[in-house]
Formats: structure tokens, C-alpha cells, sequence
């Protein structure tokens, strides 16, 4: 794939300017502000001619109200399309409700990793001597999980097409290709899912990610170390694998009974967590 880019699409250097990001901006937006910038030339030239005057105020009118309209219509259609995946409709309104400026991280890289092993290693070192959990006797007699099953064909168009269409720097191709080519893709990564369920091994470029840290929340000092959290951004192949092994799971664990009763995070028909958890504390 890599040969195949480099021959076809060789990376050549360009600029691009810095510019705010509006997806709703489209043709007919730029179309009518340059309009509105040609009119407001033509009235900085003969500021006495009271129709041109006239001309820009009511271009001005119908450019906002243009705006507005695309960008409701935007909004609109970006809240149909996640009505059935509550966390990407969570995600798209609270985008719109409280919008955030993305802050830039004053720290280094190794003083975030050196933040992070010694989090890590404090967490091990309370836990090493923890009780052994206290198991139901009845999830001992479930029969165990042995091997993964080979996924199938449907499964990983279904995957494919259940994916998002964000890609990460370590994509050799971008995922909307992939995606709309998946019935030449997905054969083939049927074979490699499979090649990694059968011997338990991942290949060692797709165990690679690139961490970028996040403001737990607004208001907390950038300079501190722990007000940051590590966000991964793996290849999507890893992520396609990763999902393949999460969907045999939790069958798994579901089928058996496996899960607390009262866990309601992270679950299938238990989207809101937070009221599963009330309507039970408070019944």
C-alpha cells in the first residue's frame, strides 16, 4: 500500500492557512460574502450614493441570514445521523452547547511520561495486595472461554461499516477509502483479523499510538501533569481487531451472566449509566 501511494501520491510540502473551522461554510457562503466585500468596496469608494449604501445592507441581511440557515441545517442533519449512538449525540451537543478551543499543552513529552509510568506504578503497587474477588459459584460452572471463533466475512463488512471515518497519522490510507472500497478490503482483513485471533499475536507497527494529552476539564492548571489524560490514537486495522475481540467477549460475558447485575457502564442497553444507577439506589 505504502509502494502504491508513494508511486501514485507521492507527499509533496504545501501551505495552508490558518483558518477558523466552519464546516457549514460551503460554496453559496462564500459566494455571498464575497458579494458583501465587493459592496463594501464599492461604498468605501463613493460613500455619497445612497443605493449602493441600500445594496450592501440588504446583501448584509441576507448574507446572515444565509449563515444562519446553513448552519442550523448543518447542526440539524449532525444530530440526525448520531440519533441512534447516544455517545456521538451526547458528543454533538454538548459541541454546540459549550464549544471548547482546543489548549495547547505546555508540558514535554517526557515529563508527561514520567507522569504517567509513576501514576501507573503507584496504582500497581496499592493494589498488588488486594483480596482475591469473591466469585459467585455459579459463573464457576459456565463453560470457559476457550478460543475466538474465526469472524466471517459479514461480520467485518459490518465493523467496516459501523466504523467512524477518522484516521490516525499511522494509516497508511485513509479510512474513507477503505470504507468505500470495502468489498475489495474486507476479504483481506478477514484473513489478517483472523491471523491475529489464531496466534495470539498483533503485528508490531499496530501496537504503536500516538498519545495526545486532554484537559480533563476547564479550569485546571495546564502545567500540571495530572490535570491532563492520555487520549491513544491507534491504527484503524488495530482498532478493526480490537472490536472484533470486544464483540466475542462480551457475548460471551453476557451470555453467561458474568456482569455485576447493578453494573449498568459500559453495556449494551444501558446507554445511560447514571439513571440505570439512580432508578436503582432509588427503588
Amino acid at each position: 500500500m505504502e509502494e502504491l501511494l508513494n508511486t501514485h501520491a507521492p507527499l509533496r510540502k504545501i501551505t495552508i492557512r490558518q483558518k477558523i473551522d466552519c464546516p457549514w461554510f460551503d460554496a453559496d457562503c462564500s459566494t455571498s460574502k464575497r458579494k458583501t466585500r465587493h459592496l463594501e468596496r464599492k461604498v468605501k469608494r463613493y460613500p455619497k450614493d445612497t443605493h449602493v449604501l441600500n445594496l450592501l445592507k440588504e446583501q448584509a441581511r441576507k448574507q446572515r441570514k444565509l449563515f444562519q440557515h446553513k448552519r442550523s441545517s448543518f447542526l440539524r442533519q449532525h444530530i440526525e445521523e448520531a440519533e441512534n449512538d447516544g455517545r456521538a449525540l451526547w458528543k454533538s451537543l454538548n459541541s454546540i452547547i459549550s464549544p471548547q478551543s482546543p489548549l495547547e499543552c505546555p508540558l514535554s513529552p517526557d515529563e508527561l511520561l514520567d507522569h504517567f509510568a509513576t501514576k501507573t506504578e503507584a496504582i500497581r503497587q496499592s493494589t498488588k495486595d488486594a483480596s482475591q474477588p469473591n466469585l459467585n459459584p455459579n459463573h464457576l460452572n459456565c463453560p470457559g472461554f476457550i478460543a475466538f471463533d474465526e469472524v466471517t466475512l459479514p461480520e467485518v463488512d459490518k465493523l467496516l461499516s459501523d466504523s467512524s471515518s477518522k484516521h490516525c497519522e499511522l494509516d497508511s490510507s485513509p479510512v474513507w477509502l477503505i470504507k468505500s472500497l470495502r468489498h475489495i478490503f474486507a476479504p483481506i482483513l478477514v484473513l489478517l483479523i483472523n491471523c491475529s485471533l489464531f496466534t495470539a499475536t498483533l503485528p508490531t507497527s499496530h501496537k504503536r499510538a500516538i498519545i495526545r494529552p486532554r484537559i480533563k476539564k476547564p479550569g485546571l492548571d495546564p502545567s500540571d501533569p495530572s490535570s491532563y489524560r492520555p487520549i491513544s490514537n491507534l491504527s484503524f486495522i488495530s482498532k478493526l481487531v480490537e472490536r472484533a475481540v470486544h464483540r466475542q467477549l462480551s457475548n460471551y460475558v453476557e451470555s453467561n451472566s458474568l456482569l455485576p447485575v447493578v453494573q449498568s457502564g459500559f453495556r449494551r442497553l444501558h446507554s445511560r449509566p447514571t439513571e440505570t444507577a439512580v432508578l436503582k439506589v432509588s427503588t
